[in-house]
């Protein structure tokens, strides 16, 4: 399932007064989100290896977020 945030954001504010479709369905839309960007994050480190080999684990998610900030939502 790939949505952007927004999307993401627009549907469950309309979930919002089911209960039920809320508690099964917002945690696997938050969790699927969550997992596409974890993908995109291992193939941009994989892309930029040699540039943040050197990288705490950290510095490199804030490097990602800095160079995607366009795409994150």
């Amino acid at each position: 399932m790939k949505l952007q945030l927004n999307k993401i954001v627009e549907v469950l504010s309309k979930m919002k007064d089911d209960e039920f479709y809320f508690k099964n369905y917002a945690p696997e839309i938050i969790e699927s989100y969550a997992d596409e960007k974890a993908l995109q994050f291992l193939e941009w480190c994989d892309e930029n290896r040699e540039s943040i080999y050197k990288l705490s684990s950290s510095e490199k998610m804030v490097a990602f977020m800095k160079t995607n900030r366009n795409n994150l939502t």
